[in-house]
């Protein structure tokens, strides 16, 4: 099935989705992290449940000499724990990304 669909208004910010739809402006589409807290609270609710949307996965890309820096390191352990997945972010792609550089 196809749905056509006419959007009143765009936005390509999670917050700015995340309160127009608690403001009844229409159906929105965020992420776990950004909406569970008000699905919880029952201020936002899943239209759909029984048709989920398909997980997505963030890579970061990071010099390797940057690694160290405290702002890198912070950004990584932010995806880290939002993600709940596996870590790809361990030691040996790190290495194996730093040997691919090389070549």
């Amino acid at each position: 099935m196809t749905v056509t669909v006419h959007p009143r208004m765009s936005a390509n910010d999670m917050s700015v989705l995340l309160e127009a739809a608690k403001t009844h402006l229409g159906i929105a589409l965020l992420s776990n992290y950004v909406a569970l807290l008000e699905i919880r609270s029952g201020s936002l609710v899943v239209p759909l449940p029984d048709f989920p949307v398909p997980d997505l996965w963030i890579k970061a890309m990071v010099p390797i000499d940057r690694l160290k820096m405290p702002r890198v390191n912070a950004l990584l352990h932010f995806i880290r724990s939002k993600g709940g997945g596996c870590d790809s972010l361990d030691a040996r792609s790190v290495r194996s990304t730093a040997k691919s550089a090389k070549k």
